[in-house]
């Protein structure tokens, strides 16, 4: 007896998958359902994969009088990749425009947060503008890190439901450019520092979207280079003077 335990978005799936690989009929499979699975919030947040058991039946019972034989070929199952849809121009401009600003006011509501949200689209990206109130300072966090964990959480919804979905930024109450500010003026700072003590300066760890703002902030200045140091998503920026300049001085 042959028995094989599949996952799926779905029940029917996990059925389908399992009808591939034993490359049989559904009537010729008995099929016991282990997990119903779930989709959870947004469809990801949560979500849990159905479960199978697929158990093919003996084939004495599906054929009593067949002849047996020594050997049986292995049945051999070749998968297919579905063509991708064609879509029309107008299609594809709807595509490119995933329900960001629908996803975050849903997400901020199981949260508690009553807020008002207006969407603008570039040709690069989707920006979502937060008005919260005097609830803007709990949803932006200690530098950002709740802000930016929402952004993440958004994101990576909308890509689930649409693949090319444009990058979303998502900002609150004008704390993007205040931090663009902020940044800047730290890196121009702790590059004076690098060049007077001759040494390099280290930031404290950084997101990557805050990292890139020290670099472009530095990028033309002559007298010093910048670099990341350090593992996972947040590192550190190392600033340090040129040697030529250290020779000069």
């Amino acid at each position: 007896m042959i028995s094989i335990e599949v996952e799926g978005k779905t029940p029917e799936e996990a059925i389908q998958k399992a009808l591939n690989v034993l490359g049989a009929a559904r009537e010729k499979v008995k099929v016991e359902i282990l997990e119903e699975g779930s989709k959870g919030l947004f469809g990801m947040i949560g979500s849990k994969q159905a479960k199978i058991k697929a158990t093919l039946i003996e084939i004495d019972e599906m054929k009593p009088h067949a002849p047996q034989t020594e050997f049986s070929p292995r049945p051999t199952v070749t998968a297919v990749r579905p063509p991708r849809p064609i879509t029309t121009e107008r299609e594809e401009i709807a595509l490119q425009d995933a329900p960001a600003k629908e996803v975050l006011e849903e997400l901020l509501k199981l949260m508690g947060f009553q807020a008002d949200i207006k969407q603008e689209t570039t040709n690069e990206k989707i920006i979502l503008t937060v008005q919260a109130g005097e609830d803007s300072n709990i949803l932006i966090g200690r530098r950002g890190k709740n802000l930016n964990g929402i952004q993440y959480i958004v994101n990576r919804i909308c890509s689930r439901k649409n693949e090319r979905v444009k990058p979303i930024v998502i900002d609150v109450e004008g704390y993007r450019e205040r931090r663009k500010d902020a940044l800047e003026s730290l890196a121009r700072r702790l590059a004076a520092k690098a060049k007077s003590s001759r040494r390099e300066i280290e930031t404290e760890p950084l997101s990557a979207s805050d990292r890139r703002l020290i670099h472009m902030a530095l990028k033309d200045d002559n007298e010093v280079h910048t670099q990341s140091r350090g593992d996972g998503p947040f590192k550190n920026v190392v600033i340090k003077p040129k040697r030529d300049n250290q020779r000069r001085e």
